[in-house]
């Protein structure tokens, strides 16, 4: 169809709920094939794992959006240890309820000091994490709100984070993905 000229690009988002190392393989092949200028992936602060096929992407020329970079409002800061979220929609429901408690109590200590200008809370910290990294373009956000939304894109803008405050983040959670997958 692209030779055809029906369409310009073949995006591809890698399903599923979770990073694991067959997540970063159909990476690798998606990239390798050639067939894919892009691909959506999972990327936040708490599921970097991505970052393995960051530059092999770059080289290649294939482009990058990042999903659940907020983690289903987990890395928004509004939500505390021990807050239930009960409707059977709710996609926080995939996670058992230590895992959710240990996200949100991860993410309350993440405000204590990741915050810090150009970003004005740990969601925008959230949003900066992946516009940061060279090789993703962009971010998918789930706004519920005109103001989310208007918000999401002023972070779009802001400068990066401070480099001390990026490297901390590495630090302290690239490698972690299993402890933040919902299964």
């Amino acid at each position: 169809l692209r030779r055809e000229g029906k369409i310009r690009a073949v995006g591809a988002s890698v399903k599923g709920a979770n990073v694991t190392g067959d997540t970063v393989e159909l990476c690798r092949r998606y990239i390798e094939s050639g067939v894919v200028d892009v691909l959506m992936v999972i990327y936040s602060i708490f599921r970097q794992g991505m970052v393995a096929v960051f530059d092999e992407a770059s080289k290649a020329g294939t482009g990058i959006v990042a999903r659940t970079v907020l983690e289903d409002g987990g890395l928004t800061g509004k939500y505390a240890p021990g807050d239930s979220f009960g409707h059977p929609d709710d996609p926080r429901g995939r996670w058992s309820a230590e895992s959710l408690s240990s996200i949100l109590e991860q993410a309350q200590e993440l405000k204590t000091w990741a915050i810090a200008p150009p970003c004005e809370d740990l969601a925008q910290v959230a949003i900066r994490v992946a516009l940061d990294e060279a090789c993703i373009s962009n971010v998918v956000l789930g706004a519920r709100t005109p103001e989310q939304a208007r918000r999401g894109i002023r972070t779009a803008s802001l400068p990066p984070l401070p480099p001390e405050i990026g490297r901390r983040l590495v630090a302290e959670f690239r490698g972690r993905d299993t402890e933040f997958n919902t299964g």
